[in-house]
């Protein structure tokens, strides 16, 4: 869920090719927080473009209706393990110096803060979009990841771009938003970090709403050992705790181990969840230190270049 409390600076967005890139490559480059200024059916308004948004252009209810937005069908959106509900239709779409006519979708519920409307990078049409966080330092090293384009075909279950690290006998996959700065992981996700980072539970649990109008669990985990993620090493997160499983057996600070006896039986089941969606997004305080996020959709490459 996109939380609000960031004042959203003045940016913008053009149209440009990186240095030493190919000529005919169509790159979208972004600063800042990824809030551009953009027009749908002549209304002006703000949108968000986000690394790992969902491949679909989802807008505020009220936006919806200031910018005449005709639905042409009833939107079902997967946003947590409940359903949202809205409506969808066609709009005319202005952004970044071309014309587009994606399907806007608008839930019942306000989905965005801090902009009307967020988008990801692949409905745009662009070979690849460049998110400048701020200016390079001395010091700095890009590190490539393989990229998982989003789309229907993506294993990621909303189809977001992400990258993904192995987690035990799983790839998990991890995606990068600039629309939050705490980093947020699903509760299956969360067990396997705790098991191979030293993941403990610190304060008790949140309760939000998410888009979908159902409560949310969140609860802050922090690691005894970083997790490394490309160039990013990150040691907390907030768990959602009973979203795509269950991550409750997580431990506390403080609680202490019980001692493994040798000549014990040892049972393991089969987890419950195991086809469930699992996933890590990174937020902005992670990112502190990263000036660039390159999400290359030809190449099929993420880059980040990071101190």
């Amino acid at each position: 869920m996109i939380k609000p409390g960031r004042r959203i600076l003045a940016l913008t967005a053009v149209l440009m090719a990186l240095p030493g890139a190919a000529a005919d490559r169509n790159i979208l480059t972004i600063r800042g927080d990824g809030v551009v200024a953009m027009q749908v059916n002549g209304v002006d308004g703000r949108i968000r473009v986000d690394p790992s948004a969902v491949p679909r252009m989802l807008c505020n209810p009220d936006f919806a209706v200031r910018a005449r937005m005709v639905a042409q069908g009833r939107a079902v959106i997967l946003t947590d393990p409940s359903d949202a509900y809205g409506s969808f239709g066609e709009v005319t779409l202005r952004l970044a110096g071309r014309t587009l006519q994606p399907r806007a979708n608008w839930l019942e519920r306000r989905y965005v803060e801090g902009a009307d409307c967020v988008i990801a990078p692949e409905m745009i049409g662009v070979d690849a979009a460049h998110f400048e966080l701020r200016s390079s330092v001395r010091g700095e090293r890009t590190v490539v990841m393989p990229l998982n384009p989003g789309g229907e075909t993506s294993p990621d279950w909303n189809g977001a771009a992400a990258t993904a690290v192995r987690l035990g006998d799983r790839d998990v996959s991890v995606g990068f938003t600039l629309a939050q700065p705490a980093n947020t992981v699903t509760a299956q996700t969360a067990l396997r970090i705790a098991s191979a980072y030293g993941g403990r539970y610190a304060g008790e649990a949140v309760r939000t709403e998410a888009a979908s109008g159902q409560e949310r669990l969140l609860r802050r985990m922090v690691l005894t050992r970083p997790m490394a993620v490309g160039p990013v090493a990150i040691d907390d997160m907030q768990v959602r705790v009973t979203d795509w499983g269950s991550a409750r057996r997580i431990k506390k600070v403080g609680d202490v181990d019980e001692p493994v006896d040798p000549n014990d039986v040892q049972v393991v089941a089969r987890a419950v969840h195991e086809d469930t969606f699992e996933r890590l997004m990174i937020g902005t305080d992670a990112l502190k230190r990263c000036s660039s996020i390159v999400v290359d959709l030809r190449a099929k490459e993420m880059r980040l270049t990071c101190a």
